[in-house]
């Protein structure tokens, strides 16, 4: 429950499928949903948003602080247990598998 609270799991999960993606790889899930001709651009998408995480890497390194990781990818981890409790509540005690999506979900 706590690494799910600081989306330590599913965030390093998705940090692999990102790499993947950027050598060119998709499993068989993105081959089924993305069309054949979007691929190359997910795979750009994918490099892009590594080349920015490198870069935020480079620049605490360089400043000798966490400053910029605070700021640009680490708020994923640590801001996560704000998502899981707006999400409990956007959905807590209101129906299930309905056909009417206004039923199941509230605006939090």
């Amino acid at each position: 429950m706590a690494l799910n609270l600081l989306d330590i799991k599913t965030g390093l999960t998705e940090l692999g499928r990102t790499f993947r993606s950027a050598f060119g790889r998709l499993s068989g899930d993105e081959m089924q949903f993305i069309p054949e001709t979007e691929r190359r651009k997910a795979f750009l998408v994918a490099r892009i948003h590594l080349a920015i995480l490198a870069a935020v890497a480079v620049w605490s390194v360089a400043a000798e602080s966490c400053l910029p990781a605070w700021f640009i990818g680490l708020p994923t981890f640590y801001g996560s247990w704000l998502h899981h409790l707006l999400s409990a509540m956007q959905h807590a005690g209101l129906a299930e598998d309905g056909p009417d999506h206004r039923l199941n979900s509230r605006t939090v």
